[in-house]
């Protein structure tokens, strides 16, 4: 099991990481920020999407065909639809 002391320092002076006030950062801190989150989005889709079986194949074709990929909740949503879908398709039929 691990220990954890509780000394009394601030994190900027555990990880010594300058305060965000006067860092000298500039924007391209931010710029780049903003790359790496929209990367990360398009990642978790990307593996979420991956994992599907095959009959979701064409769902995802129509997913990743939009110019703007939607949000990671909103692709959920459209996979939960199309399931739901599906799934009453598949009752009605029997």
């Amino acid at each position: 099991m691990a220990s954890f002391s509780t000394q009394n320092t601030s994190p900027s002076q555990t990880a010594n990481i300058p305060e965000q006030q006067g860092s000298g950062f500039g924007d391209e801190c931010g710029d780049d920020i903003k790359i790496l989150q929209k990367y990360v989005k398009h990642e978790r889709i990307f593996d979420f999407l991956a994992g599907l079986s095959a009959e979701f194949d064409q769902v995802c074709v129509q997913v990743l065909g939009n110019e703007n990929l939607p949000s990671l909740n909103e692709v959920f949503s459209i996979i939960a639809a199309e399931a739901g879908r599906r799934l009453v398709m598949h009752l009605h039929l029997q």
